[in-house]
C-alpha cells in the first residue's frame, strides 16, 4: 500500500482470544495475539509459506518466506492496542519487508521483492477475511488509532 510496503490490517475477533498461560509468555503485559499466530502459520502453511513466530515487546513477530521467492526477508506483527482481554479481541496485523530489493551479483542486477509482498499481504487480507468470527476493521498504511 505504501513505498514502505507496510500495510496494517485491524480486525476485531471472538474467535483469538487470550490463551492460557500467555501472560507468562508475553514480553510485555497486555500484549497478546499467540492464538491469532499460531492461525495465521497455519494458514499461512497452507498457501505454501514457512514462518515462525516468537512473543516481542510489541506482540508476536512472525518471520515468513516462500519458496518462489527465497531471497526475500518478509515480517509480520501481531499487535494487541489496547491491551485489554476484552471480547471481542481487537488486533492490528503489520505485513511489512525492510529490503524492497536484494543485489545478486550472479545475476548482475537487483532483484525486487514487491511482488512477493503484495503477495503475502494478499494472502493475508484473504486469510483474516476468512477467518472464523473476525471482522476486516480496516486496512491502511498507518497504525489505526
Amino acid at each position: 500500500m505504501t513505498a514502505l510496503n507496510e500495510e496494517f490490517i485491524h480486525i476485531q475477533t471472538t474467535r483469538f482470544l487470550v490463551e492460557p498461560g500467555e501472560d507468562e509468555e508475553i514480553v510485555n503485559e497486555g500484549m497478546y495475539g499467540a492464538a491469532l499466530s499460531t492461525y495465521l502459520k497455519t494458514e499461512l502453511t497452507k498457501r505454501g509459506y514457512d514462518s515462525c513466530s516468537v512473543a516481542e515487546d510489541f506482540g508476536y513477530w512472525l518471520g515468513v518466506s516462500h519458496p518462489d521467492t527465497p531471497l526475500a526477508t518478509l515480517e509480520m506483527a501481531v499487535y494487541c492496542p489496547g491491551r485489554k482481554t476484552e471480547t471481542p479481541m481487537k488486533y492490528v496485523v503489520l505485513v511489512m519487508t525492510h529490503k524492497t530489493k536484494k543485489w545478486v551479483w550472479s545475476k548482475w542486477k537487483s532483484i525486487s521483492f514487491a511482488p512477493a509482498i503484495a503477495k503475502l499481504q494478499a494472502d493475508v487480507r484473504d486469510i483474516l477475511a476468512n477467518a472464523p468470527e473476525t471482522i476486516i476493521l480496516s486496512i491502511s498504511d498507518d497504525m489505526p488509532e
